[in-house]
């Protein structure tokens, strides 16, 4: 790679994603499934689950589907690379899954068509953000509730990330190195927010991850027995949901 490189084109990404990504850059972490479920747990007190039309945007190798299959029965997973919608398959047995490629930036769905949408690191690797979002935006009735989880970059992570795209290019480092090759933009809780301001009622958000976070590369700064701490429990407190590597938002369109 040149000294310097230039962010990859909007073709560069979408290739990556269809056909390089490795299996490592279709997977998500066992807390995140933790708060997702706590979230929906939260939402069935109030609402019929089962009657939901849900879309899992960026399913990946579908470790969140076990999860939307506990608490509702429509659900559609799209993700643009055939590999994980096949992984996704194998991994989720449930005949009310309807799995879908996608092929380009403008999604294959009708105006207003789900009450539920979650899109779990996916928009920090989408060639353009906003479009992505008013795509979201556009398939989500009035009312339904969207479910975002991106990287978090307030924190020694995102120093990290500067200094090296700055000989990289931007977009071409993240933490666990499992994107390499793909993109992956820096991502705050500020840009999330911004991007709902508008025409969404934030109900919940949360933080996670704070080892990763916060320690030196490849170094674990605290015992197995603590991981819980901080990994989920950091998260749920005053600014330090703002601080860990990953930010997550629950929110109601209006």
């Amino acid at each position: 790679m040149t000294f310097k490189s230039k962010k990859p084109t909007s073709k560069e990404i979408l290739h990556f994603y269809q056909k390089l990504a490795p299996v490592s850059a279709l997977d998500s972490p066992n807390y995140q499934r933790l708060i997702i479920e706590e979230w929906l747990k939260q939402l069935s007190s109030n609402l019929n689950l089962k009657k939901m039309y849900v879309l899992d945007f960026g399913c990946g190798k579908g470790n969140n589907l076990k999860v939307l299959c506990r608490n509702f029965n429509q659900i559609t997973a799209c993700d643009i690379s055939s590999r994980a919608l096949q992984l996704a398959r194998e991994a989720t047995q449930h005949k009310n899954i309807n799995f879908i490629r996608i092929k380009e930036q403008i999604l294959p769905f009708k105006e207003g068509q789900f009450d539920f949408i979650m899109a779990t690191e996916v928009l920090e690797h989408v060639p353009n953000l906003k479009k992505t979002f008013l795509e979201l935006d556009r398939i989500i009735k009035k009312n339904g509730y969207i479910l975002i989880s991106t990287p978090n970059y307030w924190n020694l992570r995102g120093l990290s990330k500067k200094f090296l795209e700055f000989f990289l290019g931007e977009g071409r480092w993240d933490p666990g190195r499992s994107h390499v090759g793909g993109y992956e933009r820096f991502m705050t809780p500020t840009l999330l927010l911004k991007l709902l301001a508008k025409n969404y009622n934030i109900l919940e958000t949360r933080g996670s991850d704070y080892g990763t976070a916060w320690s030196p590369p490849m170094v674990k700064m605290y015992p197995k027995r603590f991981d819980n701490f901080f990994e989920i429990t950091l998260g749920k407190v005053g600014l330090f949901k703002k601080f860990g590597m990953n930010y997550y938002l629950l929110a109601q369109k209006i």
